[in-house]
């Protein structure tokens, strides 16, 4: 996935606040299984109903959601730790809005725009 910089100005130039959260997916790997992991997925509704923006996120860690109900709004805000190089993060994730509770650790993301649905 090797996210660059250019994925999060260009997320940047959306200008995403305040959009409702309309799907959050966890999927995991336990160690019984082999390599431990988690990714995350977000979906979230854009202004004006016209279309969704589709996080994925890998290797997260430190997940903490609460707080989630529908409506809920989220303005992600996505930090590099490049000069950290923390165990494989790479990135720090939160929610800028309290009306949900949502931070992480990733190594990775991928952003997509679906457009509206009919």
């Amino acid at each position: 996935m090797d996210t660059d910089k250019s994925e999060i100005e260009n997320y940047h130039r959306m200008n995403p606040a305040y959009l409702r959260v309309l799907r959050v997916q966890i999927d995991q790997i336990p160690f019984e299984l082999g390599d431990s992991s988690q990714s995350l997925g977000i979906e979230l509704l854009k202004e004006n109903l016209l279309g969704r923006l589709v996080f994925t996120f890998v290797g997260v860690q430190s997940l903490r959601i609460a707080d989630i109900h529908p409506g809920s709004l989220c303005t992600l805000q996505i930090v590099p730790l490049s000069e950290r190089q923390l165990e494989n993060i790479r990135y720090q994730i939160f929610n800028g809005e309290q009306d949900l509770t949502l931070s992480f650790y990733c190594r990775d993301f991928h952003l997509s725009e679906l457009p509206r649905q009919i």
